[in-house]
């Protein structure tokens, strides 16, 4: 599967340009924070979201279903989400990429080619998590990020 090196990942994530990081002062925990989100948003969200009020998505393309947007009731089309038309299909896109990479008959061998398609989607899970920021968590689940439990805002 896609593996993202760690500096390629901490590239993304801890970039100046797509976030940046703020003292949650109730539980005196740090928050990641996508640019473009207040201070006073941030610490809002995570008082939802310790609240169990907001709703967790997790982006993870599976090969061969179609399926890349899940929540706890299972895979659904970004517009059940209310995902923007823009967004919905830069991620049909991205996903419809895994569709060649992922493909386990023709195994994509070049890990250029695979981390490239990594960053990229981890720069869509940071836009969406912006987009989605008041009522969602989105967890990027792929490649190396995969069950690790990243989220843009810690508990």
């Amino acid at each position: 599967g896609c593996k993202p090196t760690d500096r390629a990942r901490r590239h993304v994530v801890l970039s100046g340009d797509m976030s940046h990081r703020l003292l949650d002062p109730v539980t005196q925990v740090e928050l990641i924070v996508p640019d473009g989100i207040s201070d006073a948003d941030a610490i809002k969200h995570a008082a939802l979201r310790r609240a169990g009020k907001l709703r967790r998505l997790r982006l993870s393309p599976e090969w061969g279903t179609g399926c890349f947007l899940f929540s706890d009731g299972g895979g659904a089309d970004p517009e059940h989400f209310n995902i923007t038309p823009n967004m919905a299909d830069r991620l049909r896109n991205w996903a419809g990429r895994w569709e060649e990479l992922g493909n386990p008959f023709t195994e994509c061998t070049d890990l250029d080619v695979l981390d490239t398609w990594c960053q990229q989607g981890l720069t869509l899970a940071i836009e969406l998590q912006r987009e989605l920021y008041m009522t969602t968590v989105v967890v990027p689940e792929f490649g190396g990020l995969r069950g690790s439990g990243w989220e843009f805002s810690q508990p």
